[in-house]
């Protein structure tokens, strides 16, 4: 039974009308009501608790379950799940977050460690997860800091609010994404605390991947990190998708370029050696960039709505 008062519930539900239905930001809902982003989030939490919000994927008559199936042999994926696409993104990233609860909670083991991405994606796919019990999981971020943390696009607090829906220990990466120079970047990979996460990374089982194009509406941009200078030249070496800030082609290989010698990060490439990458996107803007990483090899599962599923399909050539 319910502890809350009516006029707190009323609320609760007053906050997550105007989030999940309305499509306000949690920062125009903390400004409406003069109260923090933190306070905001924790009470579109409390909504769920309380039932106030429930979401469920109604699989009507299977009518993914094709799609699924061809996606997973043509990709040669371990697992494809699809989720409605929704006008309201939110509510797409609502649901495939409840898609993602549901997979973690076959994969996880007790003691796993489950290494998390960055971008926008994420951080609303954290706001939405769990609850999934797997006792002593650990969460650590696969990138360094970027991102503007009032706005929650930040490697810290994205994996912080997976920690959270997974009832985890959150570990923390506290060395920037993106440095000056590569000799800087040298330097910091050999500090102690880089090398304590290092060490973790060597043991994680799964990882959690975004994707994204190269063009000016991508969160680098928007958030600052790349020019448009920048994001030119990496289309010029022939950049198609950015995953974990690695750059990939349209064929699946990673780019070498001044820019990708700066970063500090989980290298691409050494997410071959981990049991289940998982790749989550939504709407067909996607699709190019999610396409190049599964040309890659190294991604095993994807979580995807309808949209973005239905354009990544190999197009049929006409007989």
């Amino acid at each position: 039974m319910s502890s809350l008062e009516p006029g707190q519930r009323s609320h609760l539900a007053k906050i997550a009308r105007l989030y999940f239905l309305e499509g306000e930001s949690q920062a125009a809902i903390a400004r409406r009501f003069g109260i923090s982003i933190a306070t905001v989030s924790r009470a579109i939490a409390k909504a769920k608790d309380e039932k106030i919000v429930e979401f469920r994927i109604n699989d009507d008559a299977g009518h993914f379950g094709e799609l699924e199936l061809h996606l997973e042999r043509e990709w040669n994926l371990a697992e494809c799940m699809i989720v409605r696409g929704f006008e309201d993104s939110q509510t797409t990233f609502a649901a495939l977050a409840v898609a993602l609860t549901e997979m973690l909670q076959r994969l996880l083991r007790d003691g796993s460690v489950v290494g998390v991405s960055w971008g926008e994606t994420l951080k609303a796919i954290g706001e939405h997860l769990g609850p999934v019990r797997a006792p002593g999981v650990r969460v650590v971020p696969i990138i360094g800091t970027m991102g503007d943390i009032e706005t929650g696009i930040y490697p810290n607090s994205i994996a912080r609010s997976f920690a959270d829906g997974l009832s985890a220990r959150q570990y923390l990466l506290n060395l920037p994404a993106l440095v000056d120079n590569r000799a800087i970047r040298d330097a910091m990979v050999e500090d102690s605390h880089y090398r304590t996460v290092q060490a973790l990374w060597a043991t994680l089982s799964v990882a959690i991947l975004s994707v994204s194009g190269l063009s000016e509406s991508t969160s680098m941009y928007r958030s600052g990190i790349l020019s448009a200078a920048e994001l030119q030249e990496l289309r010029d070496a022939g950049g198609a998708c950015a995953s974990n800030f690695a750059i990939l082609d349209a064929r699946g290989n990673t780019i070498e370029n001044p820019i990708t010698d700066r970063l500090v990060g989980l290298p691409f490439r050494d997410l071959e050696r981990i049991e289940h990458v998982i790749v989550v996107a939504e709407g067909s803007a996607k699709a190019p960039a999610l396409r190049a990483a599964l040309k890659s090899g190294v991604v095993d599962r994807v979580i995807v709505d309808e949209r973005c599923a239905s354009e990544v399909e190999t197009p049929r050539v006409p007989v």
